[in-house]
């Protein structure tokens, strides 16, 4: 848990120092409930794979699922190209996954399940040329 906050908070501060490659480069969604410290979605461009990744931070120890999406825009609707998902009796929960890159307008959905809670997480909209 203490790990992914740290990741959080240096991803931030290179946020901060240089927003404009920021923009290009990663998108990040946290939000947080009752249940969860903290969940969100990010995406990213690495070589030549988009990275995704989707994680929740517990107050408590429960049950608890992830559903990862990477979907691309497509006439007018968004459409799932590739699902991850993952599941575990903890605090901590991540999933990631990869895909093959080519231009288009892309986003991360995750759905969180956790302790009777479901959330879901978008991230910005991605676009690589």
């Amino acid at each position: 848990m203490y790990k992914k906050m740290i990741i959080l908070v240096f991803i931030l501060l290179v946020l901060s120092a240089t927003p404009i490659l920021a923009l290009e480069e990663v998108t990040i969604d946290a939000q947080a409930s009752s249940v969860f410290m903290s969940y969100g979605s990010s995406i990213a461009k690495n070589g030549n794979y988009i990275n995704c990744t989707a994680w929740s931070d517990l107050v408590d120890f429960y049950s608890q699922s992830i559903s990862m999406s990477l979907q691309r825009y497509e006439n007018g609707t968004w459409k799932t190209l590739k699902t991850w998902s993952a599941s575990d009796y903890h605090m901590t929960l991540d999933v990631m996954g990869a895909y093959p890159l080519s231009p288009g307008l892309y986003r991360v959905k995750s759905t969180h399940k956790a302790g009777g809670e479901t959330r879901t997480s978008y991230t910005g909209n991605y676009i690589i040329d």
